[in-house]
């Protein structure tokens, strides 16, 4: 066989099914080895699951509680965690947008962290409450209960506590209203 071509460029000895042949015989096996060793470990950590689970299942007998699951989960569905400001500012706005109110101006959202609790009873220490008071101008009062209704069909408690409406000069509706929010931490 020759070692130069016609140019006098070099010709390589390696026949490229040889390479492909040894490629092959190599990756294949490599692939099997592999699928063996993932699904051993794959076992080993189902079985320390269901050793988890059998545990988890025993503490849970050996616990004595009596907690009405169904009144607890409609008491808890209703308080969201506690997220920043920011988003219940955005969240407020989204309020506003699904009652039709878009392009109330001025529209203005004070968010008050540090608030009391609004109720005599004590709450829960896991729980947080935020004041959020607003001002707005509508030119119509059907709004204002567009936007109540939006309120009180959310997925999250709010307490309106406050809502003075005034009559002004042009006959549009000056409203500021307090809600209050709560969270769990």
């Amino acid at each position: 066989m020759r070692k130069f071509n016609v140019f006098g460029k070099k010709l390589s000895q390696i026949r490229p099914f040889y390479v492909l042949l040894v490629l092959f015989i190599v990756i294949i096996p490599a692939h099997f080895v592999l699928n063996y060793f993932q699904e051993a470990k794959l076992e080993k950590l189902q079985e320390e699951q269901i050793q988890l689970e059998e545990q988890i299942a025993n503490l849970l007998e050996d616990y004595d509680y009596e907690i009405d699951h169904t009144n607890m989960g409609d008491i808890y569905s209703g308080f969201k965690h506690y997220y920043f400001d920011y988003y219940l500012e955005e969240d407020i706005n989204l309020l506003f947008d699904l009652s039709g109110l878009t392009l109330v101006e001025p529209k203005n959202i004070y968010i008050d962290t540090n608030t009391t609790n609004p109720f005599p009873d004590n709450l829960p220490d896991d729980m947080t409450i935020k004041k959020v008071s607003l001002d707005f101008v509508l030119t119509d009062e059907a709004l204002l209960f567009d936007f109540l209704e939006v309120i009180f069909n959310q997925n999250q408690l709010f307490y309106v506590d406050n809502i003075n409406v005034n009559l002004l000069q042009n006959n549009d509706l000056a409203v500021e209203m307090d809600l209050y929010v709560f969270y769990l931490n």
